[in-house]
């Protein structure tokens, strides 16, 4: 683990440290705050393969990400941030594509963007029920936490999607035999 500190800084460099900190390290974004005069920061990083984690502990600031901005970012990269003090504010720049343009993307496809998003849910039920780390999570408790409330309608789906109950899908592949 990485851990670094505004307080390492003279006071009047702390904010513009921070800014090219985070544009280095973290992800490309343009920072505002009301405290740059003598801004308080320190973030503990965490790097896991092609993910970092990033704990920063801050004076309040807003972060900008514009289109350009996400654009320079590596898209291979994924980033977790868990704000431990201060306050974060994080607007990110968008490619302004219409619904309906959306809509057409996905027709290429042959598929629906709740189609789409219904299956990376089922994906990442049918990972958290072969985890062993959620082996103590009944399976109502995985479907509710990626957004199935309604335990009937998931089994349903996770049955179309994979060929069993989610129940048996998990006991097998507890034995290995999914």
């Amino acid at each position: 683990m990485i851990e670094l500190r505004s307080a390492d800084v003279p006071a009047a460099e702390r904010f513009g440290w921070w800014c090219d900190l985070t544009a280095r390290q973290l992800i490309p974004t343009e920072i505002s705050s009301d405290h740059t005069a003598d801004f308080h920061a320190s973030v503990s990083l965490l790097p896991l393969g092609a993910a970092l984690v990033a704990s920063p502990r801050c004076d309040g600031m807003r972060s900008t990400r514009t289109a350009r901005l996400v654009r320079r970012s590596d898209p291979e990269l994924w980033m977790l941030t868990l704000v431990r003090t201060g306050t974060m504010w994080l607007e990110q720049g968008r490619d302004h594509i219409s619904v309906r343009y959306l809509h057409h993307i996905f027709r290429q496809e042959e598929q629906t963007i709740g189609g789409y998003i219904r299956g990376q849910r089922l994906e990442r039920c049918r990972a958290d029920l072969t985890d062993g780390r959620h082996a103590g999570r009944s399976v109502t408790e995985i479907a509710a936490r990626w957004g199935f409330a309604d335990a009937a309608a998931f089994n349903r789906a996770f049955r179309s999607a994979y060929g069993m109950p989610p129940g048996v899908y998990r006991r097998h592949a507890a034995t290995g035999s999914t």
